[in-house]
């Protein structure tokens, strides 16, 4: 990887499996911001400067998808 830092947006609601990945996700030199809802990841995303996003399909209230539709 390049000296730029890369920042992903990761957005899954088990608490398990979100740590995990960013655990995961961090130890390779990444920068994690993350999401419990997709909500939470519209407002994350405002904020932040994520260059990618990983996001669970099956989200409690707004699907994955959903989340991507308003994002683009």
């Amino acid at each position: 990887m390049s000296g730029r830092v890369v920042n992903i947006l990761l957005v899954e609601d088990e608490p398990t499996l979100r740590a995990g990945t960013e655990q995961f996700l961090v130890q390779r030199g990444f920068t994690v911001l993350t999401a419990a809802s997709g909500e939470e990841a519209l407002e994350q995303f405002a904020e932040a400067d994520a260059d990618a996003i990983i996001i669970d399909i099956m989200l409690p209230g707004m699907s994955g998808i959903e989340v991507l539709h308003q994002i683009r």
